[in-house]
Order: C-alpha cells, then structure tokens, then sequence
C-alpha cells in the first residue's frame, strides 16, 4: 500500500473513530471496508454514528427530526388519552406514520401471505387478523418485528356485514382487513423507530398543531361522553383480545378470566359504540404489559373480580 494511500485510509478511520487510540495498523483490505463504511455512511449516517462524533449533534438531529415528523401529520392523525396521573399523551395513528416513514429512512420486507398472516373466523362469523410486519430504520440502524392486527368491526363493520352471501364483496373486504393489518404493524415499527408512540399533547401543540382536532381531546372513558347505540360484539372481542390475548392491561391475567368470561363482563359494561373504537384505538397503542389494570378499569367503566372456580361470569 502507498504511502498515500496508507495515509487517507488512516484519515478515514480517524474521522470514524476520532477516539481512537491512533496507533491502529491500517492494511489494505481494512482500507477498502474502510472505504465502502465510509461510503454507506456518507450517504445515510446513523443516529449512533452522529453520536459517535458529537453527542449535541446527535441529539440536535433526533429532536428536529421528531419535531419535523410531528409537523407533516394532521392533528386527526392523533389520539388523546391520559395516563393514570392526569398527563395528556398522544398517540400516532397507522395512517400519520405513513406520512413520517419517508423521513427517517424506514423500509419494510415484503409479507409472505403463505407465512406471516393469521387469519381466526369467530363463532358469529367476524374475523379477526394478524400479521408479522418486519423493517428497519437507516437512521437509527435498528431492525424490528412487528404483530398487526385487526379485525371486522369497528371501521370495517359495515362492508362485512353487508358481504354476507356475496363472495366478490366478501373477498374484497378481507383483503382490505388484511392490508389494514398489515399497516397497522407497520405502524407499531415507526412507532418504535421513531419514539412517536407516545408524545406530550403539549409538544404537538408547540409544533402547530390544532388540539381542538385531536381525536380523543373530550374522551370520556367508561359509559360516560358517549352516546348512541352499544360496543358491537366485534368490539367487545377486539377489547378483550388485546387486553387479555395481547398482553397489553398488566395483571388482567392473574384474574384467571378466560376470553369468553371477559367478554361477557365486557358486554354488561354497557360501553358505547363511540368509547369502544377509543378503547380499541388505546389498547393498540400500548406494549405488552404497559397498560395498568386499574387504568383499564376505568376506561371500560367496571370493577373486574377474579374468577371463581365453578362461576359462570
């Protein structure tokens, strides 16, 4: 290797590593991954590379890229709800994450209908989906697997229900289930790539946005604020299937209630149809785990008890 040559490749690896000790022997096959590192990261530097060379640079680049991502949604891209201390959260609907995806570089792999989808029919004829929806950030470098879900009620209640005996109908609102499940765990990665899962109301008002077109913004949980006809059992199912299936309400398992015993107690809650799709849009915007037992109480306005053996409730 020239001497000029020795002489850039130890240039490079100084830039990349500027705390490095100095003393490294550089050899030609070293200086050219050097070079094609240098390359890939020249065109998408990570967030952890940034950090490497400058911390403040790194965090400056992550907060203006939220703030961006935050102004290219519509307030109705968001869900309002409160923890259990009184703090307003926002939570960023599957069709905002879309708008943001571009920017931070997100890619997803194509999903393998054979593998990666579950389809369950219930006993009334609904259907619910999942899918395993994997990707990756170029800006963080970080890679996921995601589960999307959904299901016929809520959004879709009115094509199922009206595709009944109707096979082209019935088709074609399957296959839109499906793609809505599959954006939905593509929602879950941005999410997590991006730190978009839950953000402050306040800082989505800083950022422009109106607060008065937030979903969510006069929730009222429980049987309280809404009005009009009661939860479909689709619903019911959805709320009892990411609570309790999902894992999403922590200690809701230790109750030893089975599925069919909390959609019972579900269906006597007597919630409307207006604060189920809240709940529903809630409970999928929550870990595993990282709802409060308590919190899901309130929000479905009833005390759940333990399960007695020989009981039927």
């Amino acid at each position: 290797m020239s001497s000029a040559t020795q002489e850039r490749a130890q240039k490079t690896f100084a830039d990349l590593f500027p705390h490095a000790s100095g003393g490294e022997v550089i050899t030609a096959e070293l200086a050219q991954e050097l070079r094609e590192l240098a390359e890939r990261s020249a065109q998408v530097p990570t967030i952890a590379v940034l950090a490497a060379r400058d911390v403040q640079q790194a965090f400056d680049t992550a907060r203006t890229l939220q703030e961006s991502s935050i102004k290219l949604t519509y307030p109705e891209d968001w869900v309002i709800y409160k923890t259990k201390d009184g703090v307003e959260l926002a939570y960023l609907q599957d069709v905002g994450c879309q708008r943001v995806r571009p920017l931070w570089a997100i890619t997803f792999d194509k999903v393998d209908l054979s593998k990666d989808f579950m389809l369950e029919t219930l006993e009334d004829g609904t259907v619910f989906v999942e899918v395993a929806v994997s990707g990756r950030c170029a800006l963080t470098g970080e890679e996921n697997m995601e589960i999307g879900t959904r299901g016929s009620s809520g959004f879709f209640e009115r094509a199922w229900s009206d595709s009944v005996d109707k096979p082209v109908m019935r088709a074609q609102a399957k296959a839109n289930i499906r793609k809505a499940a599959i954006a939905n765990g593509q929602g879950r990665l941005v999410r997590r790539f991006t730190g978009l899962g839950s953000v402050p109301k306040t800082r989505l008002v800083a950022c422009g946005l109106d607060a008065a077109r937030m979903r969510g913004t006069d929730f009222q949980s429980g049987t309280q604020g809404g009005s009009g006809n009661l939860a479909s059992t689709p619903q019911i199912r959805m709320i009892a299937g990411e609570s309790l299936r999902g894992g999403k309400v922590a200690g809701l398992d230790k109750l030893g209630l089975s599925f069919e015993q909390l959609e019972a107690k579900l269906a006597g809650a007597q919630i409307s149809k207006a604060n189920a799709s809240k709940i529903i849009e809630k409970l999928k915007g929550t870990e595993k785990g990282g709802a409060t037992l308590e919190a899901f109480e309130t929000d479905i306005g009833i005390k759940l008890t333990a399960h007695e053996p020989g009981s039927e409730g």
